[in-house]
């Protein structure tokens, strides 16, 4: 074998070896969520009833199992960023002793819903730790709640598993505004952090 030839052959398997050695791209986002809104108060809500993404009945019963139990699978029901018109973006980033949280979730036609934590999250209760929004695409109204109490049920950098509730969850144009209750949980996977 000739010199020209080894540094050829030399060449195309360092070349070789780099492609095959680069990192596979990451997985899109995927979650699930289950909400329910509810009046409270005799006020109206953007919307009233128990919406979920995906719209798969099992969605409530997956993403309240218990978590210690092997047979829980909180992920087995999930939509993917970009399939199906489906816009999951979020973050689950480590901070001091917790987590940073955010994430919005779009389901054309069936929801629009946001999260963002207040301060750094921890497993368990986290008292008025996460700020809740929902959106009405067809008209562009919004209601939120800044202060909603989530329990953590696992975290880690990437990922998130929660339940929630909001007692004042409304337009927050006003004090008459929050004329609605939320409840629900959720999973954010695959995402940055």
């Amino acid at each position: 074998m000739t010199l020209a030839r080894i540094a050829v052959s030399l060449v195309g398997l360092t070349a070789a070896l780099a492609i095959s050695c680069s990192d596979p791209p990451s997985p899109p986002a995927q979650g699930a969520l289950t909400i329910i809104v509810q009046p409270s108060g005799g006020g109206s809500c953007l919307s009233h009833a128990q919406l979920t993404a995906p719209t798969e009945f099992d969605v409530y019963k997956n993403l309240t199992c218990n978590v210690a139990d092997e047979s829980c699978q909180p992920n087995d029901l999930v939509v993917v960023d970009g399939a199906d018109g489906v816009d999951l973006d979020c973050t689950v980033a480590s901070e001091g002793d917790g987590y940073k949280l955010a994430g919005t979730l779009r389901l054309p036609g069936i929801v629009d819903f946001g999260v963002a934590s207040n301060s750094p999250l921890r497993e368990g209760a986290n008292a008025g730790g996460l700020q809740v929004f929902e959106w009405a695409s067809a008209t562009g109204e919004s209601q939120s709640d800044p202060a909603c109490d989530v329990t953590i049920r696992k975290i880690q950098g990437g990922a998130v598993l929660a339940d929630f509730f909001c007692s004042a969850l409304g337009k927050q144009t006003s004090a008459s505004d929050p004329a609605c209750t939320a409840r629900g949980s959720f999973i954010f996977e695959n995402c940055g952090g």
